[in-house]
């Protein structure tokens, strides 16, 4: 899959097409729904948990509780993943935090990188609103280490795995209903946002973030 076109329109809104996809919220949503399905269906591997294997460290929902486990990672010295199954949260002490939620890839903020208290729920999510010109430059950061970080999860699941194994999840995904990103491009498509939201200078960048719906400048 070759990476996404750069091109302008007439309004010089930055021109997205990658594939089949021609809207890069649409693309995200898709693919990190499959993507979060497929890290649960890691949880549950045959042969290891692979999210414990990877290095991520389990939080046991408390007593009675209907919630899944949390499984978070420090993946640098000030940076940190958090996965739910209602979204991601990545947080570095220098910029703050972004959530991505599921069902909408719309980027939200908040200046804290770390969670106060377990996210059980949407709910316990520290306060977040959508970048804002004050608030843009930290957000693309964040956004850009994030999928950098989910780019090199899947490269990895595919040298420990095999591609079979990762088909097989994206498989049961699909369900014969779902429209799908294949095993074997999950890591480039995240890649191609990547560049798309994050490359270039800041005043490109935040053309492509009036996309989400929000004032970056």
């Amino acid at each position: 899959m070759s990476g996404p076109a750069g091109k302008t329109n007439k309004k010089n809104t930055p021109v997205f097409r990658l594939g089949q996809f021609t809207s890069p919220v649409k693309l995200g949503t898709d693919l990190l729904n499959q993507q979060l399905w497929c890290w649960g269906r890691d949880v549950e591997c045959e042969s290891v948990n692979l999210l414990l294997k990877y290095g991520f460290e389990r939080i046991e929902k408390p007593a009675k509780s209907k919630a899944a486990s949390i499984y978070q990672i420090e993946v640098s010295e000030t940076a940190r993943v958090i996965l739910r199954g209602f979204g991601i949260y990545y947080g570095d002490d220098r910029w703050g935090g972004l959530f991505l939620q599921r069902y909408g890839f719309r980027p939200r903020y908040s200046s804290l990188s770390t969670m106060k208290k377990p996210a059980w729920r949407v709910e316990d999510l520290p306060k977040l609103s959508l970048p804002g010109p004050d608030t843009f430059k930290e957000s693309r950061l964040l956004l850009r280490d994030l999928i950098e970080w989910v780019y090199s999860y899947e490269r990895w699941v595919l040298d420990v795995q095999g591609v079979e194994y990762r088909r097989s999840t994206v498989n049961l995904w699909k369900n014969g209903k779902r429209k799908i990103i294949c095993a074997e491009e999950m890591a480039t498509t995240w890649a191609a946002l990547g560049m798309f939201f994050c490359n270039g200078d800041e005043e490109h960048s935040a053309d492509c973030w009036s996309q989400f719906g929000m004032l970056t400048k």
